[in-house]
Formats: structure tokens, C-alpha cells, sequence
């Protein structure tokens, strides 16, 4: 749940660490999952899922409840 940061109205989620092919399966699933358009953004030289401020909108409800309340 830490491992991300908002950027633009939206999210970033910081998957440097992850294979090219790891981060588009990512992207595929959060597509089929949600119906989202994430993109891939380089930062530093590694990829990263950015997920739009109106995506964002779209996945809150079925991601509230996995919330920490410190978040």
C-alpha cells in the first residue's frame, strides 16, 4: 500500500523493480479488472504504472475497504 505516490491528480505505482513483461501482465490485468487505461511511464530509467485522476475514480470503491486507516 506504500509503495506508490500521487502525481497529477492521479497515482503512480512505483514498480521499478519489476520486468517490462511483469509490468504490462500488471497492466493487462488492471484493465480486465476495472475497465482503467494505465500507461507506462520511465522514471529514473524504470518503468511505472500511472493510473489517471478519472481511472482512479473508477477503482476507489473496490479498493476502499483494503485501506489502512493511516492512508
Amino acid at each position: 500500500m506504500g509503495d506508490g505516490s500521487r502525481r497529477n491528480q492521479g497515482i503512480t505505482l512505483c514498480t521499478d523493480n519489476f520486468s517490462i513483461i511483469d509490468v504490462v501482465m500488471l497492466i493487462n490485468i488492471l484493465i480486465i479488472k476495472f475497465d482503467i487505461q494505465p500507461t507506462i511511464h520511465k522514471e529514473k530509467g524504470k518503468n511505472r504504472i500511472y493510473i489517471n485522476k478519472r481511472d482512479l475514480k473508477k477503482m476507489i470503491p473496490g479498493l476502499k475497504s483494503h485501506f489502512v486507516k493511516s492512508f
